[in-house]
């Protein structure tokens, strides 16, 4: 994994960028920028860069397989049954 640039928007609201090793470690932060253009990458051909100004979509969670389904129908049914089972059995009035 190459080196990777990482813009972000600091507390003041200002941009800026850290270039992180491949390893992880900051090796390089930038100064404030008014804009994003400001903080663009200059000095590190092949980084990738990931952009965290902007927001991301959440991803959806995995979709219920037939088994997860089945097992959840076989608990609530079970847990009615016990309910029924607990009360008296009246026949008529």
């Amino acid at each position: 994994m190459a080196a990777k640039y990482e813009f972000f928007k600091d507390a003041s609201g200002a941009f800026r960028f850290r270039l992180k090793a491949a390893n992880g470690r900051i090796i390089a932060s930038s100064e404030g920028y008014k804009s994003n253009a400001g903080a663009e990458k200059t000095n590190a051909p092949g980084a990738t860069v990931v952009d965290k100004t902007k927001p991301t979509v959440p991803k959806k969670p995995p979709a219920e397989t037939a088994e997860d389904y089945n097992r959840r129908t076989k608990q609530q049914q079970d847990k009615l049954r016990v309910e029924l089972q607990k009360r008296p059995f009246k026949i008529g009035k």
